[in-house]
């Protein structure tokens, strides 16, 4: 028997003896990495927590930090993550998709991002400032105490332009809040919904803020 016939032989033997290996493919690491990008009113529409999982993550190409969070319950949040002077990841709730607007969630992320260059540290901020009057527990306690006397209709409209529209400044505390903050919300406003509805806006916040001086909330 020549060389080769002997080892064809003893491959025969082999492929007979030895099991068959089928092929797998090895997972891809960057397959299960969320995939940035840029976020938009339509596609965030689209973005919920996979059947499945408990939790998932998307985060915005046009904002470096600023990201979504969605719950298997259905419930999505605005995220702001970052590192700390320890290098450590930290992460802020900035709303619930449903209450803060894409536009003001992101600026408010850019907000975050200046200032965390700047040395800064959102999260240990709002600790600091958990004791102090916010302008969200301002809003609670104007919407709960108007809605006794406000019809339904316009209650909706009071509580549509706290909610939403001046959603930007829930998380400032209502005593450092300067007309500056108000004027550049208005023209937010003005420039995305028009002028009626920022002077309506500039009503609302302007008689909140009367009705919580007389409850003295500030």
């Amino acid at each position: 028997m020549s060389n080769h016939e002997q080892s064809a032989s003893r491959d025969d033997s082999a492929s007979v003896l030895l099991p068959r290996a089928d092929v797998v493919a090895l997972p891809n690491p960057k397959a299960d990495a969320s995939v940035r990008r840029t976020f938009t009113k339509v596609n965030v529409n689209r973005l919920h927590c996979p059947a499945g999982q408990g939790e998932a993550f998307f985060w915005d190409a046009s904002c470096r930090g600023f990201g979504m969070r969605a719950l298997r319950s259905g419930r999505r949040s605005w995220i702001y993550q970052y590192r700390d002077g320890h290098k450590r990841t930290r992460r802020i709730v900035l709303g619930d998709v449903s209450a803060v607007t894409l536009d003001a969630a992101r600026d408010a992320a850019r907000k975050h991002a200046a200032g965390v260059t700047q040395g800064a540290n959102p999260l240990v901020d709002r600790k600091k400032k958990g004791n102090a009057l916010s302008v969200l527990v301002l809003v609670d306690a104007y919407l709960q105490h108007v809605k006794k006397s406000q019809r339904p209709r316009p209650y909706k409209e009071t509580e549509r332009h706290l909610r939403r529209h001046a959603s930007p400044l829930h998380h400032d505390r209502a005593e450092a809040l300067h007309r500056r903050d108000i004027s550049d919300l208005l023209e937010r406003t003005a420039k995305k919904s028009g002028p009626i509805c920022a002077n309506r806006v500039r009503a609302t916040l302007s008689a909140m803020w009367n009705v919580g001086i007389a409850l003295r909330l500030d």
